[in-house]
């Protein structure tokens, strides 16, 4: 079935439940929870000669498409309670998850009181905490596999965005674990069964490239690193119109490196800028020579 749908572009879907408020709805920064689909937007980049599941590189940044750019427009209410500084939610929904050509009902309820939510779908129910909860998504991760999967967009205690991902099978729920990200958003996918976050400062490059990619690995997400030492001691141009950042100019290596946060540390690097990155390193801090001249560490601030 999925391949038919693969070939037509065709998703069919039927949503009844959960908040009703107007405007962007399934936008996350508008504190209210949504259930939308995606379509198989990036079924197109996926060759179908070949079922044989191949591995990303870092290189592959335009291989990778946002979650939010493949939505598909459905019909859907959702219940929505405010009460103090909590928030309780309901949302039903029915979707042919497991690709048996069923449609299989989603009910998903969330206390803001005691951070418990509870997923059932048909008979089955699984039950676990998270802080704030704001939008689901049922997502087509793998092109060629049998099943469309929920994701659960969760914003964290200190805006600290996750997704969480469940499987239905036909019997049970299988929660296949989370996937984080600096910023709201960013979570892109492939259609070959990999996901990534596009939230890093190498994104904002002429030159476009992950840091590293998700991947099942007996039903849960496994991250994977890349080696990324190919793409340091070269100078790249900024494609973003605008990217802020702290600077500091120091000889100091990263990992003897602590970053602060002074005024006096921002800077502000502008579309077409030269800079040479001379290290890569982890929670986005980079060895680097700005076209300046000046050398140090660019660094941001993560989180809120």
């Amino acid at each position: 079935m999925k391949n038919q749908k693969l070939v037509t572009g065709i998703v069919m879907c039927s949503m009844i439940a959960g908040i009703a408020a107007a405007g962007n709805i399934t936008g996350q920064n508008n504190n209210v929870f949504a259930l939308s689909v995606t379509q198989k937007g990036v079924s197109s980049q996926v060759s179908t000669a070949s079922t044989k599941q191949s591995v990303p590189t870092y290189k592959d940044y335009k291989s990778f498409t946002r979650l939010h750019n493949a939505k598909l427009d459905c019909k859907f209410k959702s219940t929505y309670n405010s009460k103090n500084f909590s928030k309780d939610y309901t949302i039903k929904g029915t979707y042919d998850l497991n690709q048996d050509g069923k449609k299989d009902k989603i009910t998903f309820r969330y206390n803001g009181d005691t951070l418990k939510m509870k997923l059932t779908i048909n008979g089955s129910t699984l039950k676990d905490e998270i802080p704030a909860p704001e939008t689901a998504y049922v997502v087509d991760v793998n092109t060629k596999d049998s099943y469309y999967d929920l994701v659960l967009y969760d914003n964290g205690m200190s805006d600290d965005p996750t997704y969480h991902f469940y499987r239905y099978n036909g019997k049970t729920i299988k929660y296949l674990g989370a996937v984080g990200s600096y910023v709201a958003g960013a979570i892109s996918f492939d259609g070959k069964g990999h996901v990534a976050a596009k939230d890093s400062f190498l994104n904002k490059l002429d030159a476009p490239m992950l840091k590293g990619y998700y991947a099942l690995k007996k039903n849960k997400w496994t991250y994977h690193d890349f080696d990324l030492s190919k793409a340091e001691q070269k100078e790249y141009t900024i494609s973003a119109k605008r990217v802020e950042a702290y600077f500091a100019e120091t000889k100091k290596k990263l990992d003897k490196f602590e970053p602060t946060w002074s005024k006096k540390q921002q800077i502000t690097l502008h579309k077409g800028d030269k800079i040479t990155i001379k290290k890569i390193g982890d929670y986005e801090m980079y060895e680097v020579k700005l076209a300046d001249g000046r050398v140090g560490v660019l660094y941001f601030w993560i989180g809120d």
